[in-house]
């Protein structure tokens, strides 16, 4: 893929899976449009999303702290 690019709106200058805070405030946002969303099911995917969203910050901030024990 090539760099930079845009996602959710948000130009990206690097592969957002090294950047723990891109998914951070993906996870915020799918946290915030489920709280105002009343259909169940709705609101129940988007929460997942949110989860998905979270494994991806705890991935990038297990890379980061791969990249910085073999100082990279």
């Amino acid at each position: 893929m090539c760099w930079p690019h845009i996602a959710f709106g948000v130009e990206v200058t690097e592969e957002p899976v090294k950047d723990e805070g891109f998914w951070q405030k993906r996870a915020e946002e799918a946290r915030s449009v489920a709280g105002s969303l009343t259909h169940p099911t709705a609101k129940r995917e988007m929460l997942l999303v949110d989860e998905r969203f979270e494994m991806l910050a705890k991935k990038a901030r297990k890379q980061l702290a791969r990249r910085k024990r073999n100082g990279r």
